[in-house]
């Protein structure tokens, strides 16, 4: 096997936590009130503008894409922070080492 490509957040590493802090650092940014945890995981998959959007679906394109940004931005520093965990589901790094003995290619 010569490559095999993953995404990593929700499908290698649990992101749930900095997905949520960083909705919420966005939605206080703009002075919008929080939401609860299961509403901004409910969006988990969708583009951002589009997640947003439906999660402010009043809201014109000018200004979420403010909000967007903001997540952007928080989820940026959230990440860099050593501090924020983002541990791999369990088996994953199991899959990995044995995709990586493979040495077959499968098309």
């Amino acid at each position: 096997m010569n490559l095999v490509i993953f995404d990593c957040d929700g499908t290698l590493v649990d992101s749930q936590h900095l997905i949520v802090s960083a909705m919420d650092s966005a939605f206080g940014a703009h002075g919008l009130e929080l939401l609860p945890r299961q509403t901004t995981l409910s969006i988990v998959g969708l583009s951002l503008h589009e997640a947003v959007g439906r999660l402010i679906p009043d809201a014109d394109a000018g200004f979420v894409g403010e909000v967007a940004q903001s997540y952007r931005d928080a989820f940026g520093v959230l990440r860099r922070d050593a501090a924020n965990h983002e541990p791999m589901y369990p088996g994953a790094l199991d899959v990995i080492r044995a995709l990586s003995l493979r040495g077959d290619t499968v098309l």
